[in-house]
């Protein structure tokens, strides 16, 4: 018998160190969007404070001090779907799921907070709806780009075959792998989105 088997593992933990009652381990819960809805959410309250305070800072609250601000509030808005999204799921343990899972949750979570920044642009900034409807359109696109570099990084979904008491999430991703994607996202955002804005 090799050494792995006399080894005991130890049970999964949560962050306050608690064990799961109803599940052997808390690999469901791994790729969940709550927490990063919720770093998602305060990500947009400091970007929509600092329009204002960037706004009032150059001038009144006027239509061309709105719109020098609302330009550099969509550069942070992609700034986070390209690289801080991709920075925050490839530091973290994969989920059992897989990418595609992962990644179709977190693109909700992204944009239907975001359009709350992109329509008031109408009555702030004075753009037309056909601007605001490509803006929309322009962030749906770099998301669904980044998005698919994501999901082909973090990988399928393990099967209840694949999953042992050892591996407690999903496929582990080596170093250089992940870096790969966070490169590959990188790219597209400097390469890309921000010079399109």
């Amino acid at each position: 018998m090799d050494r792995a088997s006399h080894e005991r593992v130890e049970p999964d933990r949560d962050l306050f160190g608690r064990v799961p009652t109803r599940t052997p381990d808390w690999s469901h819960r791994r790729g969940e969007p709550r927490v990063f809805a919720f770093c998602w959410t305060l990500y947009l309250m400091g970007v929509v404070t600092l329009l204002f305070v960037h706004s009032g800072a150059l001038s009144s609250f006027s239509y061309e001090a709105f719109r020098r601000s609302s330009r550099l509030t969509m550069v942070m808005l992609v700034l986070g779907v390209c690289v801080l999204w991709p920075m925050v799921r490839l530091s973290q343990a994969t989920a059992r799921s897989g990418g595609i899972a992962v990644v179709v949750r977190d693109m909700v979570v992204l944009l239907v907070p975001a359009q709350a920044l992109i329509w008031p642009q109408i009555w702030l900034s004075a753009w037309s709806l056909e601007v605001v409807l490509a803006l929309f359109a322009l962030l749906c696109v770099w998301a669904l780009l980044v998005g698919g570099i994501l999901a082909m990084t973090l990988g399928g979904p393990v099967g209840a075959g694949g999953f042992t008491a050892l591996q407690q999430e999903g496929p582990r991703l080596s170093a250089r792998r992940r870096l790969a994607g966070l490169g590959a996202c990188m790219l597209v955002c400097m390469g890309g989105a921000v010079p399109a804005l």
